[in-house]
């Protein structure tokens, strides 16, 4: 059975957001262009499940210029401990991937405002 959040999201997942460990991929936001109306903008997710407990999401690369708090997710990432970990943590490094790829504050491809 697919979980109701699941049914109405357009946005996949490459990795399971439940199974334990720790895993590497993207969510695939649908976006479609002239050139193509089958594509995706990748947002890179690294979930770490350690056992029951909490979950906590941890977000940056909203505007791609700021680098500080994206160099500090990925120094958490690669660092974690996931037997360490009870609970479940999910990072998102770059949640305006367009913005972090281009080092600019709003998205080039449809130049959002902030």
């Amino acid at each position: 059975m697919i979980p109701a959040a699941a049914a109405t999201s357009r946005i996949a997942s490459t990795v399971d957001l439940d199974a334990p460990g720790l895993r590497h991929g993207y969510l695939k936001l649908p976006h479609s262009t002239h050139d193509s109306a089958y594509g995706w903008i990748p947002i890179p997710i690294t979930v770490a499940v350690g056992g029951s407990g909490p979950s906590v999401l941890l977000v940056a690369g909203n505007h791609g210029d700021e680098h500080e708090g994206q160099i500090a997710l990925m120094k958490l990432v690669r660092s974690l401990d996931v037997a360490a970990l009870r609970g479940r943590l999910i990072v998102l490094t770059a949640a305006n991937y367009p913005a972090v790829m281009a080092g600019r504050r709003v998205s080039p491809l449809d130049g959002g405002r902030s």
